[in-house]
């Protein structure tokens, strides 16, 4: 899969060439490929990150530069990432202040809809209508297309 310096020059050189980078990171292995993707390629997103709850420093450095994950939590429960919905850390990292989007990963592989990921995630952590909200939000606010684009 390639070394971290050859994956540093990779994201590095599409920021020069103003793209937007996020690195499917976390998902499996430690919590340490987070740190490496938000500090040495200098993503501005975690693909999944649920390893980040086993660091306390990471989840520290997410907050501190406000770096969100995309979290697909029927997707690492299936997996066997983490146990069961209840065990995921997506309302740690949320109190954390971590910003955080609901999605679905494979929608077609795994049977679930974005409207089903919310849906279960409002129930089993219980969020209120303004936590729901704020999740869908953190989505838009960290969206790659600008203004122009999404009108």
């Amino acid at each position: 899969y390639g070394t971290d310096s050859e994956w540093r020059e990779l994201f590095l050189e599409a920021r020069r060439r103003g793209l937007h980078v996020t690195a499917h990171s976390g998902e499996v292995g430690s919590a340490a490929h987070v740190r490496t993707a938000v500090e040495s390629w200098n993503v501005e997103r975690i693909g999944h990150g649920v390893r980040a709850a086993e660091d306390e420093s990471v989840m520290a450095l997410l907050t501190e530069r406000g770096v969100p994950l995309e979290i697909c939590p029927t997707c690492n429960v299936l997996l066997g990432n983490v146990p069961a919905l209840s065990d995921h850390p997506i309302e740690l990292f949320r109190q954390r202040g971590i910003p955080v989007t609901l999605n679905t990963d494979d929608p077609s592989l795994f049977g679930i809809s974005l409207s089903e990921e919310i849906f279960r995630a409002a129930q089993t952590f219980r969020w209120d209508r303004e936590v729901v909200t704020g999740v869908i939000k953190n989505a838009w606010d960290h969206r790659f297309v600008g203004e122009s684009e999404s009108g």
